[in-house]
């Protein structure tokens, strides 16, 4: 659903850790892309479905933290409305081989969260199920701002 969260991934600074502790957790498979540009990215199954994926963190500020992705169908546009929304782009959109488009923005309050357009790759396979992403909730000290923020920027 375009607007709606379609992927979460957790960025970790022990991805060996992660991959045990989920396992264990909920009966994760994971699977690590051998291709070098991937730089360890994890793609985490239950049974059949991809439900989520464990990444190393990509620079020494970044803090260890799931986040999700919303799914959209223009990343270079909604990103132009992230900006104009009073939001920043903290990496501007890109491609992902071939499988999508993806972007990482901050919203007014600083939460950040991701954008996605598909192509190959939509998204999980499985919501609502034990062990797969079910719900997600922003805490802020600013929720009128937070609503009119993501209601502007995703409809």
């Amino acid at each position: 659903m375009t607007g709606g969260p379609c992927w979460t991934e957790l960025g970790t600074s022990d991805l060996e850790a992660a991959k045990r502790f989920y396992t264990e957790l909920f009966g994760w498979r994971p699977e690590t892309d051998p291709r070098q540009e991937a730089g360890g990215y994890t793609v985490a199954h239950l049974g059949d479905a991809v439900v989520a994926a464990l990444t190393p963190l990509y620079q020494e500020s970044q803090p260890v933290a799931w986040n999700v992705s919303f799914a959209v169908s223009d990343a270079d546009a909604t990103a132009q409305a992230v900006r104009a929304a009073g939001g920043t782009v903290v990496l501007e959109p890109m491609d992902v081989f071939d499988i999508g488009r993806f972007a990482v923005a901050l919203d007014p309050g600083g939460a950040a969260f991701q954008l996605w357009q598909a192509r190959s790759f939509p998204g999980a396979g499985l919501f609502n199920a034990p062990g797969a992403l079910g719900w997600v909730e922003l805490l802020t000290r600013a929720p009128e701002q937070a609503r009119a923020f993501y209601t502007t920027v995703f409809g």
